[in-house]
């Protein structure tokens, strides 16, 4: 029985795997304080915890015994049902039983009655010593985004930032200087510099060099690719480890329908730039980023064997309804369905690399990371109240307002200026103000038993249709994709692509 069954997620609580192994040890009839629900897939369960987004994969047996936990019977009576009922000899069994539900129980997907571990409520895990503003959030505030200039050289017809060549209002070297020392002392693990288009802003690199970046683990620049050169790529490949770069379509018709008339050789020289610092330098990865559309989605899959070619990794995007993308003419927005299959596409494509280095016995770095496609989210270690919006992150606008969220420039939601408060301040406004934004505060959220995984999708499409904890439509997809990887976790790459298939043709369409 033990081979048949797969635990994930270790999470131990001495106090109660003692107590639950004396009651295991005795005849005392026990019952198990869970919420706990099964979804059945072909010959697999999957079990989940609800209230600590905590699961495993097992087979009907498992099944079964979870089933029998419900005061009514002792260990020596569920050992005996299932004895019974499988035919199998008591003694075979009975270390097995206890042991799964020992592990069941150490994973968080069973809690006993006595010394029951209660969920942090996400007020106290934001604001733990509300006295000393610095120490509270430096562990909290994950990743911020700098809109170092709203300056940008394209037109892109689905910027939901609708930035233009303008940069009025822009903050001044130091003001980026003093901002970014204080998301260093926030020990801010992430910052991407973004904007805009970054390196239109011509003392970036002074700023960066005048910066502290001492606590701060990864520098990301977001660019449009083309304003990189021989003259700059020293300065870039020596202040950033990652340089995200956007590029269409593998060819340059494609390219230039979203991007413009003679960007596509440009983004090109980029990349072959950025390759060749790889080895050299400070920076570890580049990620080449394509926003899929009706128009491109054809060549998802040889974008996918091209940034392998490359030695770059690859994100995708589905449009964002906002900014220009709501007044955009000539081009096309996927629908759900059509993005789902884009997925599927790439990743088929990904399988094919992947497999073909498994043959040559060669091991690969390279990876592919669709949005809205949630299949990380099972490795969360706490269940996901929320997206993160004004908690885990933030993002300040060119003129130094301070938003919480990438895609949430929008005055309503500001949270203050850097130019008048102090970074930690505006990061404590932050948090009272958007902790309340809570998958038990959506009504469709609020009884799903993926909730805490997925944490109510982005926040953006809810607050485009007049309410910012409102629904996200790519509900489905996050179903079908985390389900996928619960059923899929340590199987190899083609069984994940086939059960996600499968899934979405049942969850989806």
């Amino acid at each position: 029985m033990k081979d048949r069954v797969q635990f994930f997620k270790n999470k131990t609580v001495d106090s109660d795997s003692k107590l639950l192994e004396k009651q295991l040890s005795s005849r005392e009839k026990i019952k198990l304080n869970y919420s706990v629900t099964t979804k059945c897939f072909l010959d697999e369960t999957l079990v989940i915890n609800v209230d600590t987004a905590s699961w495993i994969r097992t087979n009907e047996t498992g099944n079964e015994i979870l089933k029998l936990l419900n005061g009514s019977f002792s260990t020596e009576d569920i050992i005996k049902k299932i004895s019974k009922t499988y035919g199998v000899p008591e003694k075979l069994i009975e270390k097995d039983i206890i042991s799964f539900i020992t592990n069941c129980h150490k994973k968080g997907i069973i809690v006993s009655n006595k010394g029951k571990s209660s969920l942090n409520e996400p007020r106290k895990m934001a604001l733990k010593k509300p006295v000393n503003l610095l120490h509270t959030v430096d562990h909290s505030l994950n990743t911020v985004y700098i809109d170092i200039t709203e300056k940008c050289n394209l037109k892109c017809p689905y910027c939901y930032l609708d930035c233009s060549d303008n940069g009025i209002n822009e903050l001044k070297a130091e003001d980026w200087i003093n901002t970014i020392d204080e998301i260093d002392q926030l020990h801010v693990e992430n910052l991407f510099i973004t904007g805009g288009e970054p390196l239109l802003r011509d003392d970036l690199f002074d700023i960066l060099n005048g910066a502290n970046f001492k606590n701060i683990k990864t520098t990301g620049l977001l660019t449009n690719g083309t304003m990189i050169n021989s003259e700059n790529i020293g300065d870039i490949c020596d202040n950033f480890d990652i340089v995200q770069i956007a590029l269409d379509g593998v060819n340059k018709k494609t390219h230039e329908i979203s991007r413009g008339k003679d960007t596509f050789d440009q983004v090109l020289k980029s990349i072959e730039l950025l390759k060749s610092a790889l080895d050299n330098s400070k920076l570890d990865q580049v990620l080449i980023s394509m926003t899929v559309f009706e128009e491109n989605k054809a060549e998802v899959n040889e974008m996918v064997h091209f940034a392998y070619s490359q030695n770059c990794n690859l994100s995708f995007f589905n449009v964002l309804p906002a900014g220009r993308a709501n007044k955009s003419i000539g081009l096309h927005w996927l629908t759900l369905d059509e993005y789902s299959q884009v997925v599927i596409d790439a990743y088929k494509a990904f399988s094919e690399i992947v497999s073909e280095n498994l043959k040559k016995g060669n091991k690969t770095n390279f990876y592919i990371k669709p949005s809205n496609v949630n299949y990380g989210s099972i490795y969360t270690a706490e269940p996901l109240h929320n997206c993160g919006l004004g908690i885990k992150e933030l993002s300040i606008g060119s003129d130094g307002t301070v938003y919480p969220c990438r895609g949430l420039h929008f005055p309503d939601l500001s949270v203050g200026n850097i130019k008048d408060n102090k970074l930690c301040l505006l990061y404590k406004r932050s948090v009272e103000r958007f902790l309340d934004i809570s998958v038990n505060k959506n009504p469709v959220c609020r009884g799903c038993n993926l909730k805490y995984f997925c944490g109510g999708g982005c926040r953006l499409y809810g607050y485009l249709n007049g309410e910012l904890n409102g629904k996200d439509p790519n509900c489905k997809l996050y179903e079908a994709s985390i389900y996928s990887a619960m059923l899929c976790k340590d199987k190899n790459i083609d069984e994940l692509i086939d059960t996600t298939e499968v899934m979405y043709s049942r969850i989806v369409n």
